[in-house]
């Protein structure tokens, strides 16, 4: 075995087993390795802290984003109507949404956002209905809703019903020359229609009238 400029002869595969085991061991010393595996696993507690509080700060300062603020006109609609009632005139028919959030966060269509009611709890006449964060359909997710104005809407339900009137025939001018009106009938003679409950005897009433 030739070893550092010197020329051995061994005796038994023993040998040389000892030999090249001494020889791998100066190449690769077992200590040293220990030693690493030792140094990661002291204070394993304050490495994997100081890792996570560094990972913290590349993730703040790196994907830092500035918080911006964006005013939309947003329509309002309204569902559940009981099937026997009409709205009058509501104000307003939109409302202004600011929203905050990142230019991320605004990366989807705005303009999809609706501001709904439910009425299927309404009641005749005038009233006000509150305008919450709830109300705000399609909002981008991640924004957070920071003024909505107006807080209210304002309108006024009628509750409607059904009655039966007579169609009468009222003729207010002659015919023109010799013409001469022989017969006028109404066909048909009474129809249905629609008309605000509270109005129902005032339509009653004018048909009598007349």
């Amino acid at each position: 075995m030739a070893e550092h400029g010197t020329l051995d002869v061994l005796s038994s595969p023993a040998k040389l087993k000892e030999r090249l085991e001494k020889f791998y061991g100066y190449l690769k010393p077992k200590n040293a390795a220990k030693a690493r595996f030792i140094w990661l696993r002291r204070n394993i507690g304050a490495k994997t802290l100081s890792l996570f509080l560094a990972f913290l700060f590349w993730a703040v300062f790196a994907f830092r984003a500035d918080t911006i603020h964006r005013t939309f006109v947003v329509p309002i609609e309204w569902r559940n109507l009981p099937a026997n009632f009409i709205i009058d005139n509501p104000k307003p028919m939109d409302a202004h949404v600011s929203l905050s959030g990142t230019e991320r966060d605004f990366n989807i269509d705005p303009n999809s956002m609706v501001i709904s009611l439910d009425l299927g709890s309404v009641r005749e006449g005038t009233q006000e209905l509150p305008l919450t964060d709830r109300n705000i359909l399609n909002r981008p997710p991640g924004t957070t809703i920071s003024q909505i104005d107006p807080r209210a809407i304002k309108l006024r339900a009628y509750g409607m019903t059904e009655i039966e009137l007579p169609v009468k025939i009222r003729l207010e001018k002659s015919l023109p020359g010799r013409l001469k009106l022989l017969d006028a009938a109404a066909d048909p003679e009474r129809v249905k229609v629609m008309v605000p409950e509270e109005r129902k005897e005032d339509s009653f009433r004018s048909i009598r009238n007349r």
